[in-house]
């Protein structure tokens, strides 16, 4: 958990500081809580923008925000407050950013049910980062998920924040084209739903919903398209 908020957090760092600019990562921790900022001497924003920065799929109108996915500094606020922690933003333009990140440390800050499971005989954690990768994880089947969702995405920050939200209720498998896709499902035939973008390489997701929903084995899967194009004339 501590590093996706800080890589994160970095990661924008990085995307909105020139070369020769600074970026400052601090960490303090007391007996109940845990401080981290990640400073930069970067562009700055405007009190607007830092009202919604942590908003799900922001980007402001800066010319760098176009290779980002609007997802990162969302998924970091969601971490924080799961773990019943505060995030705060204070900039300057033309100055910098300054992101700051209180967690507690304290069990007692936290309820039994959100305590990860672990061995016996050894100590509870608090919503343990799982050890391998989700479609590694995902590959070898949960037994107390009846329910299977197949991702189709090539933007790695999106098939994590959709895994990190559905991946505790459902079984989650993540590919990053159309053709995988197809080859998946002849896989994976008890797929209950279809997640995917429309813009990807050798298959888009326009292309894949009319092969799925052409194939008699797979015409009943439903399909969600996920698109970040809004004009009226890109509408299905």
């Amino acid at each position: 958990m501590l590093t996706k908020i800080i890589n994160n957090l970095l990661s924008n760092a990085f995307k909105f500081t020139e070369p020769g600019g600074k970026i400052t990562l601090t960490a303090d921790i007391t007996s109940n809580e845990l401080v981290l900022s990640v400073a930069d001497t970067g562009i700055g924003m405007a009190k607007e923008q830092q009202e919604k920065v942590f908003d799900i799929f922001y980007q402001g109108d800066n010319a760098q925000t176009k290779y980002g996915s609007g997802l990162g500094l969302y998924l970091v606020k969601s971490l924080v407050k799961i773990h019943h922690g505060d995030i705060s933003v204070e900039s300057t333009p033309g100055i910098g950013t300054t992101f700051r990140c209180t967690l507690p440390c304290r069990e007692d800050f936290f309820i039994d049910s959100e305590f990860a499971p672990t061995e016996v005989g050894s100590e509870k954690e608090v919503i343990r980062e799982p050890d391998t990768q989700p479609e590694e994880k995902m590959e070898s089947g949960d037994k107390g998920k009846e329910e299977t969702i197949l991702i189709v995405e090539d933007n790695e920050d999106i098939v994590e924040f959709l895994t990190d939200s559905l991946g505790v209720k459902y079984n989650i498998h993540a590919v990053s084209n159309g053709a995988q896709a197809l080859e998946k499902l002849n896989e994976i035939p008890e797929t209950s739903l279809v997640i995917t973008d429309v813009m990807m390489p050798i298959m888009d997701g326009i292309t894949l919903c009319r092969e799925i929903k052409t194939n008699f084995d797979t015409s009943h899967i439903p399909v969600i398209i996920l698109s970040a194009k809004s004009e009226m004339e890109d509408m299905m």
